[in-house]
C-alpha cells in the first residue's frame, strides 16, 4: 500500500496522473474483490476500471488512502449487486413470460375451427419438442411479437444468438410440418 503523501500528491495532479495512481495502487484488490462478487472476469475487470474511473473523477474529494479503499470498493459492490439485480430482474421476467406463454398457448386457439385448433395444438406440441432454449426464443419472439433485441435482453444472450436460436427453431418446425406449411413467416 502507498503511503498517504504520494498516493495524494498523484490524486491532485490530473485525471491521467489520477487514473494512473489509483489503477497501479487498487486494481489487484479491487479485480479479484470483483471477480468473486460477479464469477465474470470481463464484468470483474470492467467494473474495476468503471471504480476507478469514478475515483480519477472525484479525486479532489479523497484525504487519504483508506478514504480511497472505501469508495472503490463501496463503488465496486454497487456496481456488482447492480448486475445481480438486473440478472434477477431477466430471471423473473423470462419467467414470467414463459409461464404466460404456456397460460396463452392452452387458451389462444378455442375460438378457431377444429382444424386450425388441431393443428396449432400439434405446433405448440412441437415446439414442446423443441431445446430449451430455442423454445424460450422461439415463443418470445413468435408467440409473444418481440424483437430479436428484446429476447436478448430478457434471456441474457447476444443479439445474433436469439436471432440464431429463432431461426434453427423455425427452421427445425418447417421440416416437421413440411416447407409448404406457413404457420410462421420471417419477421
Amino acid at each position: 500500500m502507498p503511503n498517504d503523501d504520494s498516493l495524494l500528491h498523484e490524486l491532485h495532479k490530473d485525471y491521467a496522473a489520477a487514473w494512473t495512481a489509483l489503477y497501479k495502487h487498487y486494481r489487484n484488490e479491487l479485480l479479484p474483490y470483483c471477480m468473486q462478487l460477479t464469477g465474470d472476469n470481463p464484468v470483474a475487470e470492467e467494473i474495476a476500471n468503471d471504480c476507478i474511473e469514478k475515483a480519477s473523477r472525484r479525486r479532489e474529494q479523497f484525504s487519504g488512502n483508506e478514504h480511497v479503499r472505501r469508495f472503490l470498493i463501496t463503488c465496486a459492490k454497487n456496481a456488482c449487486t447492480d448486475i445481480f439485480r438486473k440478472k434477477v430482474s431477466q430471471q423473473k421476467s423470462q419467467k414470467a413470460l414463459l409461464e404466460n406463454a404456456n397460460e396463452y398457448e392452452e387458451h389462444a386457439f378455442h375460438d378457431k375451427e377444429p382444424e386450425w385448433q388441431d393443428l396449432m395444438q400439434a405446433v405448440l406440441e412441437a415446439i414442446q419438442d423443441l431445446p430449451k432454449r430455442q423454445q424460450e426464443a422461439f415463443r418470445l419472439h413468435y408467440l409473444f411479437d418481440t424483437k430479436h433485441e428484446d429476447v436478448t435482453k430478457i434471456m441474457g444472450i447476444k443479439q445474433s444468438t436469439a436471432y440464431n436460436l429463432v431461426n434453427i427453431a423455425l427452421k427445425n418446425l418447417r421440416e416437421r410440418f413440411g416447407t409448404t406449411t406457413d404457420l410462421f413467416s420471417h419477421k
